[in-house]
């Protein structure tokens, strides 16, 4: 089982290496273009529309999550009865679901000038809410299809789809864009591509599991809807915290300062979504893998692995964050003009966030494959009233800064150690100062490069805002960071047993590049 885990993660990781290369072309020819055509105010009101409807996605309550996990099971049993019954219940509860959101986000649409400050001002604004609301609650009844694919691990069948699509999607926008120069228009062009890649999948999930198009013969027993239930309480919790971590920032911007800093902000968002996927695929797509991992190993042996992926984070989030707080101004200045840059200290709040969420990685992980959704349910909701309270009394003194220090305080305040804590107290049975200090000691390691290249690039250095000084940050960022990780590494032995294992994921990795071209 554990060579499947593996060879299963090397085709999911394959499949976002390539995934990567086409959002960060489709990324920079389309922000460029949208920019130029219609205005940063557009991209304002995108974000902020997606973020209204995103905390609609809250009567969700996390039932989604729940089944998921009920899925591990009965995949590593081979049990396609229990599998069947599982994602009826899913679709089932669904469709119910993209009623619901429909309704309320119909409720909404008279407020929207009360929400983002300046909307007045932008053409159909009701029409493009009304596109935007419909696309979102149309994913509702085929997000069932795509369930099975996470669960059995994989991800990247869909991924090549999503590719093929976002391309289509590009070169349909950019028709449209120049035909019509009209938001509303390419709203309209976006979802129909949106709903052709959707049904795609629902035929795709038909040609691997044809018992999709009957209904089940079993039931769940009494116990296991209890266990879903008490699941589904728990994840509720964790989604109004996940929402009120990663969906309130554009809105307290856009009700507070006004639309056009949302779209400066998204063009930051933007090389987050271009990079983040990457970083974040080396452990989404352990997901399943762990779920089965934690289903036939010991809890030793799962203890192993979780420090592994803790040392993974480090390296790969410590990187990433610290490539982004160095240079993220650079690309903005080379990609889009000086003049749509934010303030450094704007960008090393964001960087900052991003290094923790990175390091959240492993706890939630594993928590998910432990199933401890109910043991931690209060921890989002204390993150989540500390960064709304803390970002809105900052924003009127700090402006847009202080919305991401509410951010970056309530993760330090519950989810970085809240989680751990319970997965250490209630799983592995082991004291949590043992996470304490690898975390304190990966904090260090991320922090002196970080400030070794600030001080070098533009004090000592003093680069400017130049292609060839991108070129310079970036290879510099590298090269510090790699150095310092190796040196306060070289004894840890879950780098030892994480090299091995990925190097048996890059030799498989490698071979699909060469299966491929031949």
């Amino acid at each position: 089982m554990a060579g499947t885990r593996t060879q299963q993660y090397a085709k999911n990781f394959t499949a976002t290496l390539i995934s990567f290369v086409g959002t960060a072309i489709y990324s920079i020819v389309w922000r460029k273009m949208f920019i130029s055509m219609l205005g940063v105010e557009y991209l304002g009101i995108g974000s902020l529309l997606g973020n209204v409807l995103g905390m609609l996605s809250l009567t969700e309550l996390g039932i989604g999550t729940s089944i998921v996990f009920s899925l591990y099971k009965p995949i590593a049993e081979g049990n396609q009865a229990k599998m069947h019954t599982l994602i009826w219940l899913y679709r089932r509860i669904y469709a119910w679901l993209g009623l619901v959101v429909f309704v309320l986000g119909m409720i909404l649409m008279p407020f929207l000038p009360d929400i983002a400050k300046g909307s007045e001002n932008i053409e159909h604004v009701y029409w493009i809410y009304f596109i935007t609301l419909s696309s979102t609650v149309v994913s509702y009844y085929f997000s069932y299809n795509s369930t099975l694919f996470s669960a059995t691990q994989r991800e990247y069948v869909l991924t090549y789809f999503a590719q093929i699509f976002k391309f289509v999607n590009l070169g349909v926008a950019v028709a449209v864009l120049l035909v019509f120069q009209n938001y509303l228009a390419l709203c309209i062009a976006g979802f129909v591509v949106a709903l052709g890649d959707r049904i795609m999948v629902y035929f795709l999930a038909r040609r691997n599991w044809p018992w999709l198009s009957t209904r089940p013969q079993e039931k769940l027993s009494e116990p296991e809807k209890r266990e879903i239930v008490k699941n589904v309480k728990a994840m509720f919790f964790h989604k109004i915290g996940d929402y009120c971590i990663n969906g309130t920032s554009s809105l307290i911007i856009g009700a507070f300062v006004n639309i056009t800093a949302v779209g400066m902000f998204t063009n930051y968002l933007t090389l987050l979504n271009a990079i983040k996927p990457v970083a974040t695929a080396c452990f989404g797509n352990m997901t399943a893998g762990i779920g089965n991992l934690v289903a036939t190993s010991s809890r030793e042996r799962v203890y192993e692995v979780f420090q592994e992926i803790n040392f993974l984070s480090c390296a790969v989030f410590g990187l990433v964050s610290m490539g982004f707080c160095v240079c993220a101004n650079n690309i903005i200045s080379v990609w889009l003009g000086s003049e749509y840059i934010l303030d450094f200290t704007v960008v090393a709040l964001i960087a900052t966030d991003l290094y923790l969420y990175g390091m959240r990685q492993a706890p939630f992980l594993f928590r998910n494959g432990a199933g401890l959704f109910y043991n931690d349910r209060f921890s989002p909701l204390i993150q989540a009233v500390t960064n709304l309270v803390v970002g809105l009394v900052m924003v009127q003194y700090w402006g847009m800064a202080g919305v991401f220090f509410g951010t970056v305080v309530s993760g330090l305040v519950a989810p970085c150690w809240i989680r751990p804590f319970v997965l250490y107290r209630d799983y592995f049975g082991l004291p949590f100062r043992r996470y304490v200090g690898k975390y304190l000691l990966y904090a260090v390691t991320t922090g002196v490069p970080v400030v070794g290249a600030i001080y070098i690039f533009d004090y000592v250095l003093c680069l400017p805002l130049d292609a060839s000084s991108l070129m310079i940050r970036m290879s510099g960022c590298v090269v510090l960071f790699v150095v310092c990780l190796s040196m306060v590494s070289i004894f840890l032995p879950e780098r030892k047993l994480l090299t091995v294992r990925l190097s048996h994921v890059m030799s498989r990795v490698w071979k699909r590049f060469l299966k491929k071209g031949s």
